[in-house]
């Protein structure tokens, strides 16, 4: 599970491990909207691994210094590093700046952009 540039998380199987996570702290009018409300991005080291078969909601995190978790947290932790060697992150369009050009416009084809860019409301 991706979250912007981050592989947060790997599953295979049953198990799931959490190599970061992002909490939530507010309430459910700000989500998911509110990005004052999410808690820091943390490394989980060791991962927080789980057993979604028996523990859907993830509410019991494995001890992955014993065997067997420890041979399943090593495979899901090869998998991470496959996925992230694999993918080539886009540039961040965010980062690009906030220039009108730069939103989807409802006439594409109109000029002169991004002045032409207006739409009916109806």
């Amino acid at each position: 599970m991706w979250r912007g540039n981050t592989l947060m998380a790997v599953r295979k199987g049953a198990f799931k491990a959490h190599f970061f996570t992002r909490g939530w702290v507010g309430d459910a009018k700000s989500f998911p909207h509110n990005e004052e409300c999410y808690a820091p991005l943390t490394e989980q080291n060791p991962p927080l691994m789980y057993d979604v078969g028996n523990d859907p909601s993830e509410s019991y995190s494995l001890d992955v210094t014993v065997s067997p978790y420890s041979d399943i947290l090593a495979d899901l932790q090869q998998l991470r590093e496959a996925q992230v060697a694999a993918v080539v992150l886009a540039p961040s369009q965010t980062d690009l700046g906030s220039s009108p050009d730069r939103f989807p416009c409802c006439n594409p084809t109109c000029t002169p952009r991004p002045f032409c860019c207006k739409c009916d409301s109806a």
